[in-house]
């Protein structure tokens, strides 16, 4: 059961990447494209995690995602800029959450994940200020 939260964050990050490159082409923000980097960034990590521990990513969860992840993308073309931003800071707590917990559920990876969380915590940092 541990390594499926592993899986789905990871899937999370797919979706989170492809709706910040939304976002960044609608805004043209570099924050935004650094946190789309960034996003891109934790996918590498929790994959060579995932693989290192004889694991896969879970196809559901990735077709999930990039669906999700797609479809926010597009309505980064119509959604008011504030929205978007608002939308951002809030999914950005649940990325908070979500490696916070890696970090208690891994322990022998506990600095990289608490390092994640702090990631996300300036990029929701960023979306509450513009």
């Amino acid at each position: 059961m541990k390594w499926w939260k592993v899986k789905f964050t990871y899937s999370v990050e797919l979706g989170a990447s492809l709706a910040y490159k939304g976002h960044f082409k609608r805004t043209g923000d570099l924050n935004i494209h650094n946190i789309y980097l960034d996003e891109i960034d934790h996918r590498d990590t929790l994959i060579m995690y995932i693989v290192a521990n004889h694991h896969d990513p879970s196809k559901l969860l990735e077709v999930i995602f990039r669906v999700i992840g797609t479809t926010v993308g597009f309505l980064c073309k119509i959604m008011p800029i504030f929205l978007l931003d608002k939308v951002a800071s809030l999914l950005e707590i649940f990325a908070i959450y979500s490696y916070y917990d890696l970090a208690k559920e891994f322990p022998e990876y506990s600095d990289i994940f608490i390092e994640m969380a702090e990631t996300e915590e300036r990029h929701r940092e960023y979306f509450s200020r513009v």
